[in-house]
């Protein structure tokens, strides 16, 4: 059972990392979004999700190229590609967070956390094979 595990792990260890760290990221993300919900104007929640966002997003990355994929070089370039990509999929995000809550009136907390998981999805297949890849730059 050990070794299933262990071969189990080491086949999957970057997406299961980056599931991991990609949840911690977006832990702070809904904590944030939430303590501003609360603390401010509800229906600036599209603001208020970028902002979230951007600190997932920064706490992500910086996980990702420590412990995940271990890439030393040209950290600045794959920053800004990093924060390309979560452009992107903070556009998406911001579309899906409107269209649950402001279409099918979801509650905050259920629309941010089912756009998480369209935009895990789509980041991780375009970081892991260019972001991070170590053959890229």
């Amino acid at each position: 059972m050990r070794q299933i595990l262990k071969n189990f792990f080491s086949s999957y260890r970057n997406i299961l990392l980056y599931g991991f760290i990609g949840s911690v990221g977006a832990m702070s993300d809904v904590i944030f979004f939430m303590t501003l919900i609360e603390i401010f104007d509800e229906n600036l929640f599209v603001i208020y999700n970028i902002l979230s966002y951007g600190l997932g997003t920064t706490i992500s990355y910086f996980l990702n190229y420590k412990i995940n994929f271990k890439i030393k070089n040209k950290l600045g370039k794959r920053f800004l590609i990093f924060f390309l990509v979560a452009f992107i999929g903070l556009s998406i995000s911001s579309v899906f967070v409107y269209f649950f809550l402001s279409v099918l009136s979801f509650r905050p907390i259920v629309g941010k956390t089912l756009s998480l998981f369209v935009v895990f999805i789509f980041q991780y297949f375009v970081n892991s094979r260019f972001t991070f890849n170590a053959n890229r730059f």
